[in-house]
């Protein structure tokens, strides 16, 4: 195996795995030669950098599948994955010890002060791709409970941005069939042009707006501080970690953008057609996991691209993961 993790004509990645291109994950059976793909370089920094090469062909035979909290992959047993000791280094699947470090996400290079108003921006983007109506008639809504609205009023109120404010009281017995023992919050309905969520960039709540790529180690922080707020949670002794909750496409959305500034994250489906984003600020994650041999029959996608890695997602878990020729 080369510098740059370039190991025999028979590495390569089976079916299932997807790679992280700017418009998000792509089944690499897919890809097409130019498209950027994420790569980390010294120090973890992480960069796009262009698919050179790619192979397709059928295989059979003995194969490595890995799998543990946070990382899934099957690849052939010569392919390299990228691993931390110290520094990026790539160690051939098929001999992994049992317990080994990987690379799950890469930083920003910038940490530039956020302006003021910036930061404003940023949080009132955060609440629109979240508890949010677009409607057709040119009107955007914000909802939230009673006692946390405040944060919403007192955003649009610091940039004089004119709005409707409604108060309404739900008289909601239960919630997925649990009783509660007392009624809700009152609802505020926050009422706008469209515009305004157009002016900080944010279109639709579907998924993250195409801003978020572009944001600063800074900017995103703010951003993500805001969605957990909205729609989110901090997990117990949460210093570095933070979950937030939407639909497969939203949440497929924070984890491509997420990889890119710093933060591990991992997709669940923890009701059906309920999904949650797991997120932890770190770049590396300790593995425990057996190697497994298993039989193979079916396409293999050899990869080559000029930094020598790139970051892939099997199972909704990230790691990075090194050439194949």
């Amino acid at each position: 195996m080369g510098r740059k993790g370039e190991v025999t004509r028979q590495s390569g990645l089976l079916r299932g795995v997807e790679a992280l291109t700017p418009t998000g994950f792509v089944d690499v059976e897919k890809l097409d030669i130019g498209v950027p793909l994420f790569s980390i370089g010294v120090g973890g920094v992480g960069y796009w950098s262009g698919l050179v090469k790619v192979d397709r062909y059928s295989y059979k035979g003995l194969v490595v599948s890995l799998d543990s909290r946070s990382l899934s992959l099957s690849c052939t047993r010569d392919h390299p994955i990228a691993t931390y000791s110290g520094k990026l280094t790539h160690r051939v699947a098929g001999t992994l010890p049992k317990n080994f470090t990987t690379w799950s996400s890469g930083r920003a290079s910038n940490y530039p002060e956020v302006e003021p108003k910036r930061e404003l921006e940023l949080r009132l983007a955060a609440w629109f791709c979240t508890d949010s109506y677009f409607s057709s008639y040119d009107a955007v809504y914000l909802y939230q409970r009673e006692s946390n609205a405040y944060k919403i009023r007192e955003l649009l109120d610091y940039l004089g941005i004119p709005y409707k404010e409604k108060n309404r009281f739900r008289d909601i017995k239960q919630i997925c069939g649990k009783i509660l023992k007392k009624s809700p919050e009152a609802l505020v309905t926050f009422t706008m042009s469209r515009l305004v969520a157009n002016s900080v960039g944010v279109y639709n709540n579907h998924r993250l707006p195409d801003l978020c790529r572009g944001l600063s180690f800074n900017e995103w922080d703010i951003f993500l501080d805001t969605l957990v707020e909205a729609d989110g949670t901090l997990p117990t002794g949460y210093v570095n970690s933070r979950v937030v909750y939407g639909s497969k496409e939203f949440c497929d959305s924070v984890q491509a953008v997420a990889v890119t500034k710093g933060w591990s994250a991992s997709l669940t489906e923890y009701r059906e057609g309920h999904w949650r984003v797991n997120l932890n600020k770190r770049q590396t994650r300790k593995q425990s996991c057996e190697t497994q041999l298993v039989e193979y029959s079916g396409p293999v996608t050899s990869i080559h691209v000029s930094s020598g890695n790139l970051l892939v997602r099997v199972s909704n878990k990230c790691h990075f993961t090194g050439n194949s020729v």
